[in-house]
């Protein structure tokens, strides 16, 4: 996970706690609430996490802040709040999120796919208003093997590209609409 995100060792939560020591130190966690290791918690804590590495990377955030809520009752009920200034990049980015940690807690990998999506999804935000179909034969051209046209339908079906409708006579866009 670490080389798909490598980011994320950067990242601090509990106070001054890295990552690794909130979630992996298997030890008392200074300035958690939660300060006894717990498979849910921790779960729905890297899941915190991977959405606001997303963000940071889809909407080149400098600074995101994020908190995992457990309840009593349902003990495995969780809640997670994340800053999100862009609604499109927040869903595509909690989207990506569950994805990676469902694979992760079936033993996969992190699939590549994920950050083809991500990558895709950063260049059609930077170029919004860009017609991504065009962008995609550029890429497939110019990188053979290395296709982002399932990055474009995943975009498109997740709602964080738009179709545009077009004037007479032109083809409609699809597009990064914020």
């Amino acid at each position: 996970m670490e080389a798909a995100f490598p980011t994320l060792a950067e990242h601090r939560c509990c106070g001054a706690n890295s990552l690794r020591e909130s979630l992996f130190g298997g030890r008392r966690r200074r300035g958690c609430s939660v300060t006894v290791p717990d498979p849910g918690v921790d779960a729905a804590h890297l899941l915190e996490h991977l959405i606001i590495d997303i963000q940071h990377y889809v909407g080149r955030m400098r600074i995101c802040s994020g908190v995992t809520c457990a309840y009593h009752d349902p003990p495995d009920r969780y809640d997670i709040f994340v800053e999100c200034p862009e609604e499109k990049v927040g869903l595509l980015s909690a989207s990506i999120a569950v994805g990676v940690l469902v694979d992760l807690m079936a033993g996969q990998g992190v699939n590549p796919h994920y950050r083809r999506i991500m990558e895709t999804a950063r260049r059609a935000r930077d170029l919004a208003g860009t017609d991504m179909r065009s962008l995609s034969e550029e890429y497939e051209a110019g990188r053979g093997a290395e296709r982002i046209s399932e990055a474009i339908d995943y975009l498109r079906l997740q709602g964080f590209l738009t179709e545009i409708p077009a004037g007479a006579g032109e083809e409609t866009k699809l597009s990064y609409v914020p």
